[in-house]
């Protein structure tokens, strides 16, 4: 029986374990936890609305936690709030429910925004290039 070696997998063990550390997002995750309100509209046809905070954020989406039954592929809106829980007068972003997790509280949820606005008012740090080749 043949071998087959796949192409671009790790030389060895010390490799493999760099690269499953490395940081294999585009763009940094910041620790941030921002008042937000997620609205939408249900299977059902049911609109909901909740305010929550997120746990961290990135340039294309942002981890929450919610008592909302989301589910992958679901769409919401979100609008980032001001102290108090004021609404800008701004329109909501939507963003795409990448993935959920169910805890205590509810679920945790991963999503991604659908538009290039910045909904965070905050900088990133620029993306990292992935035509470079990572150091082995």
């Amino acid at each position: 029986m043949e071998k087959t070696q796949l192409k671009n997998a790790p030389a060895s063990w010390d490799d493999l374990v760099k690269d499953l550390a490395s940081d294999r997002r585009g763009g940094k995750r910041l620790n941030l936890s921002c008042p937000i309100e997620i609205s939408g509209i249900d299977r059902t046809g049911v609109s909901f609305s909740e305010c929550t905070k997120t746990q961290d954020i990135s340039e294309r989406g942002c981890r929450m936690e919610t008592s909302l039954p989301l589910e992958r592929g679901d769409i919401v809106a979100i609008k980032l709030l001001l102290d108090g829980g004021k609404t800008p007068d701004e329109a909501p972003h939507f963003f795409e429910i990448m993935w959920t997790v169910n805890n205590a509280k509810g679920r945790v949820v991963g999503a991604r925004k659908l538009q290039s606005e910045n909904i965070w008012k905050v900088s990133f740090p620029p993306v990292k290039s992935s035509l470079k080749p990572r150091p082995r």
